[in-house]
């Protein structure tokens, strides 16, 4: 994956001790950039585009304002374009001598960490010196500005910081960057309301100090939305909007200034790359198919009003966090980054999701067999994993197969089975996808093959349903079957041990020979028969879990229930147990989406129902559900058909 030349600026701070004071100095580091690299980097983060069109151009700027975006990513527009601008200069044979000598200085050390000396640190010698360097920017803000020119400090430009008191008391200290006579510096200031001419005329005379100045970067916070805006209707507002658009105009024609206007949006494409960068600054690698798009989610979700430094925190706390549980290798998954799931939607420290073995202990009624045998499995990878750890050999070809009859949760427990592995490291990655039989097959000869094969290569657990579907009718083959078959079986040895792959199917003791479809299936491939490690049974639910499945879905979607109609629920799905199309915890769900249907029934009919009302299913609700599917059933078997002549007595036979 290509690399971002810039992922965030280097904004460093130092205390040095001047004038019987700790003084504070924060600068801007310029990055080592060409256009070729930047030219790159714009592709995907567009809105940088405007600094690189500056960076071009023959007469090169001096005062350039910088506005839209965040704070960041105008301190990240000033990096490249600062960069570029030197990059030129270091061509012609100008500061390359300084930027070596830099390379080693402490000050330096880090590209990315943010260096400072102790402001109380007594050990300071007096009076420390300050020198202009090409490569580190002074950052000053306009209230700082104002106070050390003027006496009188103005950080909003309305004429006065009446928030903030107004006028200031003078001061006789003079800041580093008054020394600051011919390399470049960056001011910081905010537009504000009102009539602004006085208040620009007096910004222009002051920025007016740094006309010997190589470059003057303005970096204009947008006007603020205070409390008072609340109550503007969008005439006024626009009006508001204009003004701050008059009041830049006005700053750009005194100053005979660039601009360079920061919009758009930030692209999922943009955040790959920076969140890739990060990971190889640290040391780390993308594992293969890693999920940037979950990932990156999930940090939207912890801080909606992210930036690359945010980005660069998670992934510096991801490498302490392995660090200090001794992960090995330079790989990482998306297991590494659960603990963001803990600053969800600002709920810290609140336990937002179940491991799949919790979810296995604990969300599913019967299947107590089923459940013995996957955490059997999860044992018996782990048991190999330490024999190989001790030098012994230690292999698991790992397919299985599921059958049972349809609504048992085949694949919703193939798909734990799946995470649970992922989650404790038993397979080199989690991605998981389930797959009708049928959908391996290619459009056209010669098309299955790799379509099989990219399916190996995308996804590490896979769950082919319907197994049989693979062939032609269900049991004969035809050439996209014997392709997909063949291609199939070269997938499964080459990754016999690295993935988990599942065959489901209606099949089993409980299901119809005629109907056993799995079964046939198998007996015409002996090549997957030969390659199942185990069979996970799932049988299908007795009355009794038929009614507790349904209390547990109604608890899940936050309904409750009495248990008045228990045993007429458990006499309906006994009496359907029988029948072939039984559809098991699927029906379970019918039956409740149709009792909160007749309860919606009732409670609209009502007005001002209490909140509880919306809560409570009635027992009227589920037998009149119950009622409607006895009827659905008997009107989709349709009318059974009269038997025609005599029928003999045995005896007579």
């Amino acid at each position: 994956m290509a690399e971002l030349a810039l992922l965030k600026p280097d904004k460093q701070v130092k205390y040095i001790y001047r004038n019987g004071k700790n003084e504070k100095i924060e600068q801007l580091r310029v990055p080592d950039l060409t256009l070729k690299q930047v030219k790159k980097d714009i592709q995907i983060a567009c809105k940088y585009k405007p600094v690189y069109e500056l960076a071009k151009r023959k007469q090169k700027p001096h005062y350039v304002l910088l506005y839209g975006g965040t704070k960041e990513e105008r301190l990240m527009a000033v990096a490249y374009l600062a960069g570029l601008l030197m990059n030129e200069r270091e061509e012609e044979g100008e500061g390359t001598e300084m930027r070596d000598e830099m390379q080693d200085d402490e000050y330096a050390a880090s590209s990315y960490a943010t260096w400072s000396q102790n402001p109380e640190d007594d050990s300071a010698e007096e009076d420390e010196a300050w020198e202009e360097n090409p490569y580190l920017i002074p950052l000053i803000s306009y209230g700082e500005l104002s106070l050390s020119l003027t006496g009188r400090q103005e950080d909003r430009l309305f004429g006065g910081s009446f928030l903030l008191g107004g006028e200031t008391s003078k001061t006789n200290f003079r800041p580093y960057w008054m020394d600051c006579k011919t390399e470049s510096v960056c001011i910081e200031l905010q537009m504000g309301d009102g009539d602004m001419s006085n208040s620009i005329n007096n910004l222009v005379d002051q920025l007016h100090y740094f006309d010997t100045n190589r470059q003057v970067y303005i970096m204009i916070e947008e006007r603020p939305q205070y409390f008072w805006d609340l109550g503007l209707d969008n005439e006024n507002k626009l009006e508001a909007d204009e003004e701050e658009k008059r009041q830049i105009n006005l700053l750009k024609l005194s100053l005979l200034a660039d601009e360079a206007a920061l919009y758009g949006f930030r692209t999922q494409e943009y955040d790959k790359m920076v969140l890739n960068g990060f990971l190889n600054y640290y040391g780390l690698r993308a594992a293969k198919r890693f999920p940037y798009e979950m990932i990156l989610e999930m940090i939207q979700k912890a801080n909606k009003n992210y930036d690359n430094n945010y980005m660069d925190l998670i992934v510096h706390y991801c490498k302490a966090e392995r660090d200090k549980k001794e992960v090995s290798g330079r790989t990482v998954r998306e297991r590494d980054f659960s603990f963001l799931k803990l600053y969800e939607d600002g709920k810290m420290g609140e336990k937002t999701r179940r491991s799949a073995r919790e979810c296995l202990r604990e969300d599913f009624i019967g299947l107590d067999q089923v459940r013995k045998q996957v955490f059997r499995l999860a044992d018996t990878l782990k048991f190999n994993q330490m024999r190989t750890s001790m030098g012994l050999k230690g292999e698991y070809h790992n397919t299985h197969l599921m059958i049972g009859p349809p609504g048992t949760a085949k694949s919703t427990v193939a798909k734990l089975m799946a995470q649970m592995m992922e989650e404790e490291d038993l397979i080199p990655g989690g991605r998981f996808i389930s797959v009708n039989g049928a959908e391996l097959k290619g459009a056209y000869v010669g098309q299955t093959a790799p379509k099989v094969k990219a399916l190996f290569e995308e996804y590490d657990c896979i769950f082919i349903d319907e197994a049989y579907s693979l062939m032609a009718d269900g049991l004969n083959s035809d050439s996209y079957s014997n392709e997909a078959m063949a291609q199939l079986l070269l997938e499964m040895e080459k990754h016999s041990t690295d993935k988990l792959v599942v065959f489901a199917g209606y099949g089993g003791k409980n299901v119809s020979e005629k109907d056993n479809k799995m079964q046939q299936f198998l007996d015409t491939n002996p090549g997957i028969k030969s390659r199942i490690n185990s069979t996970f049974v799932f049988e299908p639910y007795s009355a009794d879990e038929m009614w507790q499945i349904f209390l547990k879905q109604a608890q899940l979607s936050g309904y409750e229930t009495g248990e008045e109609t228990k045993e007429e629920v458990k006499a309906y799905f006994a009496e359907r147990g029988n029948a072939a199309d039984f559809g098991n915890g699927r029906e379970a769900r019918v039956l409740l989406e149709l009792s909160i249907s007749f309860m919606a029934e009732r409670v609209m009919a009502k007005e001002n129902a209490p909140k509880k009302a919306f809560v409570q299913i009635e027992a009227g609700d589920i037998r009149k559900a119950l009622r409607e599917m006895s009827a659905a059933h008997e009107n989709q078997e349709g009318r059974k058909a009269k038997k025609i002549g005599f029928v003999m007595a045995r005896e007579c036979a």
